[in-house]
């Protein structure tokens, strides 16, 4: 049995790179051959996000004092 030829746009997208100018990550493309994912911007701004939220993590175990009881922790 023959395996079925792809067509010139499949071979084409799987060739592309993950990323480009416009997107940090490629998920895929529309039948049109437009490329959607997450753009550099977005992924600015989720690193930020990480980074402020993991900062908040951090500054609030430092700051907290260990318990002088276990009765303190029930």
């Amino acid at each position: 049995m023959k395996r079925p030829r792809k067509g010139l746009l499949a071979k084409q997208q799987e060739e592309l790179p993950y990323s480009d100018e416009h997107f940090a990550y490629i998920a895929g493309y529309t039948e049109g051959g437009f490329p959607y994912g997450i753009t550099w911007e977005e992924m600015r701004e989720i690193e930020a996000a990480e980074k402020k939220s993991a900062g908040v993590q951090s500054s609030k175990e430092s700051t907290e004092a260990p318990p002088d009881d276990i009765d303190d922790i029930f």
